[in-house]
């Protein structure tokens, strides 16, 4: 048989090791987990308006007879815009 004081250092040794392993058991379930959130997302603009490029309304002048019988220039009159 063994003494009695070597059983209550081991039944001692033994309760440390599991008191230990109890708080290391705590301390390491309690640490925050690290998680990696991606969230991939694509916005759409939707445009509705129509854009209309009209023509200029004066392209071209045609003038005849822009010269009067001297050689002068006859005074002419252009109005831009729709009649």
């Amino acid at each position: 048989m063994k003494d009695k004081q070597t059983e209550t250092k081991i039944a001692f040794y033994s309760s440390i090791a599991i008191i230990v392993l109890l708080i290391f058991l705590s301390l390491t379930s309690c640490k925050s987990k690290i998680q990696t959130i991606e969230t991939h997302s694509t916005d759409t603009i939707y445009k509705s308006e129509v854009i209309k490029i009209d023509k200029p309304q004066l392209n071209k002048i045609f003038l005849d007879n822009i010269c009067d019988s001297l050689g002068n220039l006859r005074p002419f009159k252009i109005t831009y815009g729709t009649k």
